[in-house]
C-alpha cells in the first residue's frame, strides 16, 4: 500500500483482513503455530494499526486483539511502503 492509497481510507476504518501462522514468517506473536486473524485499522488521527486474535470475528479483533508492534511482522502479512509505515500507531 502507498501513502496516497491510505489518505483515501475514511478514519477508523478496517482496510486489510487476513490470516497467518502465530510462527515465523507470520505474526509470530508466541510462535504456537496456531493460526492468527488480523485485522488493520486506520485509526481518528490519520494513523493505523494491526491486531490479531485467535478469534476471526472482525469486530472482536478490532476491540479485543492484540496490537502486533514489530514492523518485520507487520510486512509479513500486509504490503505498506516506508510513508505508511511512518504513520503505525505502535
Amino acid at each position: 500500500m502507498n501513502i496516497k492509497i491510505f489518505d483515501q481510507i475514511p478514519a477508523n476504518t478496517v482496510f486489510a483482513t487476513g490470516i497467518t501462522a502465530n510462527a515465523v514468517g507470520g505474526l509470530n506473536m508466541s510462535g504456537t503455530g496456531e493460526l492468527l486473524y488480523w485485522a488493520a485499522v486506520k485509526g481518528n488521527a490519520n494513523d493505523w494499526a494491526l491486531y490479531c486474535s485467535r478469534n476471526r470475528d472482525i469486530d472482536y479483533i478490532r476491540a479485543f486483539g492484540d496490537k502486533v508492534h514489530f514492523e518485520d511482522h507487520i510486512l509479513n502479512v500486509m504490503a505498506a511502503d516506508k510513508e505508511v509505515m511512518k504513520r503505525y500507531r505502535h
